[in-house]
């Protein structure tokens, strides 16, 4: 726990942090499935050598013959990474947050139709980019 009980929002390992986070790409992918289109989640060996991947695929092509791939990052308005770009605008750090998933997987974008979505536990809904803001208070 840090000097501001913010563990649960920014440890990577934190039960609740993990929780969120599954939940968010279950809906997504239930989202998706509801229109007739086959998804798979955690995808091994689709684009990095480093195990990292993306959190899920449709199995049918979604625009221009290319599938869907998608990331989704929750991040914590208050981190020490994200406070000087949380800051200066609301969405700042899910924007700074999709910025680095966008390039982390940007040799998707030949290949794939590359969607991120970017999350911040203390911020408002922005229809800037195709970047996603929701408001959390849960701890």
């Amino acid at each position: 726990m840090d000097t501001y009980g913010q563990r649960a929002l920014i440890c990577k390992n934190a039960l609740s942090k993990i929780v969120r986070y599954n939940t968010i790409n279950d809906i997504f992918a239930l989202e998706i499935r509801s229109f007739g289109i086959p998804v798979c989640k955690k995808l091994t060996g689709l684009a990095r050598t480093d195990g990292k991947r993306p959190d899920g695929l449709t199995m049918l092509p979604w625009e221009g013959g290319k599938p869907l791939t998608w990331d989704i990052t929750v991040t914590s308005t208050l981190a020490h990474s994200y406070i000087h770009a949380s800051c200066h605008i609301a969405g700042g750090a899910a924007e700074l947050a999709a910025s680095r998933k966008e390039a982390k997987y940007s040799c998707l974008t030949q290949s794939h139709v590359f969607q991120t979505i970017a999350l911040e536990t203390l911020v408002l809904v922005s229809p800037q980019r195709s970047t996603l803001y929701v408001t959390s208070v849960d701890g």
